[in-house]
């Protein structure tokens, strides 16, 4: 068997399962945009909803061109799309590259015979092939159904687009595998990479979209397929090739199992007595970088409020939609969707958290620290506890950092309506759908160790909800699958204690549950 066909073994249901879902939302959601916008004043009326600060930040400008359904389309979906697609190619990446190196196989096929340029090389292509296979497939689906605006050009580079942008950060999750310790430090930063880049985008689009041009999802949306069909914004994507050349330099300058940035390590000055403090110190760096990254991201989004309202009055249409009653404060309500986005981004560390102990029965020793033969044991509920308990705690920063960073870069803006202790009472609203995405991982967990990952599947689907729930109009069925749902608004509407109460005691079920699962399952 060649090392390729063992590549392809490995990965081979994770692929499958991805692109079912991959293409199956860009080819399935196609048809249901005629359905939703199937006049002229339906797609007048989208595109009004569209045109206002908080929208672009989400799906990108709108094109300057007759908006159609499939501009409607390729708008509402290109960028949601991308990041997805991105974060799939950073999990094939990270599993058969530097997880590889971390499980001692990428040795032992080296021990073989097996030359480093081949493994290289190798990676390199399955990420080509399945990448280019997405792209063959969301282009034969969406040319297949033939339908109304949808044409060949804007079809091509809508798929081609997605397939360059998986294979972008395919390509940066192997050359930051070559650089950092563990594969760990490898997902972490590359879907830091792949967050920030979207938030980037976000606020420089609002701001001046000029700057934007640094964030791979600008040159998505000036692609505007459908409508302009700029296929020289494809060509930025040759930095692949830039990040193909460096991985590869770093990787056969460098010994198996090697990396050029490592933990630094130092004396210890006092010991570790306890489970929880072992845990803290082993996560704390990804929980520092979490928590740093939030708050920058709320000074980040702060730090555009005061040119709402000149965006706003400029706009003719936001303006008339205010007038209208469409919209009852254009402001609150940016600053709502702003919100969400981080709710869910604040979710991931939180997970990652939880899933950490997945880490610690792959290596065995939770077995060792749960027999008798040690001077001092814990339990399984003892570590599982610990883990959920670090990430509230770490969710709950996250989203007072995120606010408070809010609060901070507008503090001097006038007329925003809202002060400190409604960011506050904001992040304890949200912080109960973090709760229950927590749960949720913690009931997975126990389980069993591989439904552990549908909690990404899960935190995937609360984004494509808040993102485009609304706008798509899916039915509220839909919607009562996310804790969203279920609490209100903040800071829009008041806080509602009895739903926040509510989707706290069943966060609290799911891990209680969860524990009870994890305690009687067996390891590994």
């Amino acid at each position: 068997m060649t090392y390729f066909k063992l590549l392809a073994k490995q990965v081979r249901m994770r692929v499958i399962v991805w692109l079912a879902i991959l293409c199956g939302m860009s080819i399935g959601f196609a048809p249901v945009f005629g359905g939703l916008y199937s006049t002229e004043e339906e797609l007048r009326s989208i595109e009004m909803t569209l045109d206002n600060p908080a929208m672009i930040a989400l799906v990108g400008p709108i094109p300057d061109a007759a908006y159609t359904t499939a501009i409607s389309f390729s708008h509402q979906m290109f960028l949601f799309m991308a990041l997805v697609h991105g974060i799939f190619g950073i999990l094939i990446a990270n599993a058969v590259s530097r997880k590889a190196e971390d499980d001692g196989l990428t040795e032992y096929l080296v021990s073989g015979g097996v030359k480093k340029s081949t493994l290289y090389f190798n990676q390199v292509m399955l990420g080509v092939l399945i990448n280019a296979l997405a792209g063959v497939i969301n282009y034969a689906g969406l040319s297949l159904m033939n339908l109304e605006s949808f044409n060949n050009e804007g079809n091509l580079l809508y798929s081609a687009g997605l397939a360059l942008f998986g294979m972008l950060f395919y390509m940066l999750t192997i050359f930051v595998g070559t650089l950092v310790s563990s594969a760990d430090f490898t997902f972490g930063i590359s879907l830091g990479a792949l967050v920030i880049m979207f938030l980037y985008r976000a606020v420089t689009d609002v701001a001046d979209m000029a700057y934007s041009v640094i964030s791979p999802y600008n040159w998505l949306s000036r692609m505007y397929p459908y409508a302009e069909d700029n296929f020289v914004w494809l060509l930025p994507f040759l930095s692949i090739i830039v990040f193909a050349a460096a991985g590869w330099f770093l990787f056969a300058n460098r010994d198996i199992g090697g990396a050029y940035l490592k933990a630094r390590g130092r004396k210890r000055t006092r010991k570790i007595r306890t489970y929880p403090g072992l845990a803290l110190r082993s996560m704390r760096t990804m929980i520092i970088s979490w928590l740093a990254g939030l708050f920058v991201i709320g000074l980040t989004y702060g730090a555009i409020f005061g040119d709402l309202e000149t965006m706003i009055s400029e706009n003719e249409m936001l303006s008339a939609a205010v007038e209208a009653g469409a919209i009852d404060d254009p402001v609150l309500f940016f600053i709502n969707m702003i919100l969400i986005i981080t709710t869910v981004i604040a979710t991931i560390p939180g997970v990652m958290i939880i899933g950490r102990i997945l880490r610690e029965e792959d290596s065995a020793r939770l077995e060792v620290v749960n027999t008798g033969t040690l001077e001092r044991r814990f339990s399984r509920s003892l570590v599982l506890l610990t883990h959920w308990g670090i990430s509230l705690i770490v969710a709950l920063l996250g989203m007072v950092l995120t606010t408070l960073g809010m609060y901070l870069a507008s503090m001097n803006v006038d007329d925003i309506g809202i002060g400190p202790g409604d960011y506050m009472l904001a992040s304890v609203n949200y912080f109960s759908v973090i709760a229950a995405a927590i749960g949720l991982g913690a009931l997975l967990l126990g389980l069993s160790k591989g439904l552990f990952k549908v909690i990404w599947l899960y935190v995937g689907y609360m984004f494509f909800v808040a993102y485009l729930g609304n706008l798509v109009e899916l039915h509220d069925a839909f919607h009562m699958l996310t804790p969203f749902h279920y609490v209100e608004n903040v800071p829009i509407n008041d806080m509602d204690w009895l739903a926040f109460a509510g989707v706290s005691v069943v966060s609290v079920l799911l891990f209680i549950a969860g524990m009870l699962l994890y305690r009687r399952r067996d390891l590994g």
